[in-house]
């Protein structure tokens, strides 16, 4: 999708005087507010009002010490591998012990019950090995979940953008419900939202992939955006008699700032 930027130099809003428009917002794509998804102290908080933030930045760390010990003790269990080398140690010598008996029975130097002993002594030492590969392939599922279980006391940004506001500080308990305060406000500014509301006699007057013009309010009237609109409501909202339409577009795209009002022009 591409989107033009027309300066229009001493001329605003007026040169759409007879043009059907609609009043509409520039917003940020998203608004949203930080939760811990664990319940827990909040040890360090990395940014504050009005820091930018990038997709992925850690924004805050809830105490985690206990987690830590957790994954070093499974990280240790996967590591430990004697178990398995002693039954692998069991088979080689098992399978030798068995072989020796099977030439000794046939030549009637043995009973047929020493090598059965043998052989049992040889499936003995399979499932011994097969309990050890389980055994560590349990350790490495368990250092895996301790591992999760661990970044979750990290908070990460989900998208490009800035904090708008920053409700509690280090040393406050922290959790993932409603009950408990958020931790942070932040908007996602590398992308805007552009939404208008529209009365019932335009809706079959607008359509998705229109192109549209936006005259943001002063000082920016003088920046006109041309977009397509990439969502037209197809509900209309009964009590008021309106739908919404509206687009979707880069921040950089433009040369006007989020959270201010405009006019959309068919």
């Amino acid at each position: 999708m591409k989107y033009t930027l027309l300066l229009l130099a001493g001329i605003s809003c007026p040169i759409f005087a007879n043009t059907v428009n609609f009043a509409c917002m520039v917003q940020p794509a998203q608004i949203v507010e930080i939760r811990s998804p664990v319940t827990g102290t909040l040890q360090q908080l990395h940014v504050k009002a009005g820091s930018p933030i990038k997709k992925g930045q850690v924004l805050a760390q809830i105490e985690a010490n206990v987690e830590k010990s957790a994954t070093q003790t499974a990280y240790y269990r996967t590591q430990v591998k004697g178990n398995l080398a002693t039954a692998q140690a069991k088979i080689t010598h098992a399978a030798k012990k068995a072989e020796r008996m099977k030439q000794l029975s046939a030549e009637n130097f043995v009973s047929k019950q020493a090598y059965d002993d043998a052989m049992n002594e040889l499936n003995q030492a399979r499932a011994e090995l097969q309990v050890a590969k389980e055994n560590l392939k349990q350790a490495e599922f368990e250092y895996k979940q301790s591992q999760a279980d661990l970044n979750r006391r990290k908070i990460y940004s989900p998208f490009n953008g800035v904090v708008m506001q920053q409700y509690i500080y280090a040393g406050s308990m922290v959790g993932p419900t409603e009950g408990k305060n958020p931790i942070l406000k932040i908007a996602q500014t590398d992308l805007f939202k552009i939404n208008a509301i529209i009365p019932l006699k335009y809706f079959r007057s607008i359509k998705k992939g229109q192109v549209v013009k936006i005259v943001p309010e002063a000082p920016f009237d003088k920046l006109i955006a041309t977009v397509k609109l990439d969502h037209v409501d197809q509900v209309i909202d009964a009590s008021s008699g309106t739908f919404s339409a509206g687009a979707t577009i880069k921040s950089n795209s433009v040369k006007f700032p989020s959270g201010i009002r405009c006019k959309m022009y068919l």
